[in-house]
């Protein structure tokens, strides 16, 4: 799945707040598809495509065992 594909427009967002019954004042609903938007990018940036795999093995023996 792509970036561009996860985000959801504005009338998307306003659609999933009110199917779940999530209290929301209109004028505020804009700013927080705003966050939700600064959200989306900064998980972004930090996923990578990373296996459980590459990640280095323990190689330190846990405190006693020497």
């Amino acid at each position: 799945m792509t970036a561009s594909a996860r985000r959801m427009t504005f009338d998307e967002f306003r659609a999933r707040i009110e199917r779940d019954g999530i209290p929301c004042a209109p004028d505020r609903l804009e700013a927080l598809h705003d966050a939700y938007e600064g959200m989306m990018a900064q998980t972004d940036r930090v996923r990578r495509a990373v296996a459980y795999a590459d990640e280095p093995a323990t190689i330190f023996p846990p405190e006693g065992r020497r």
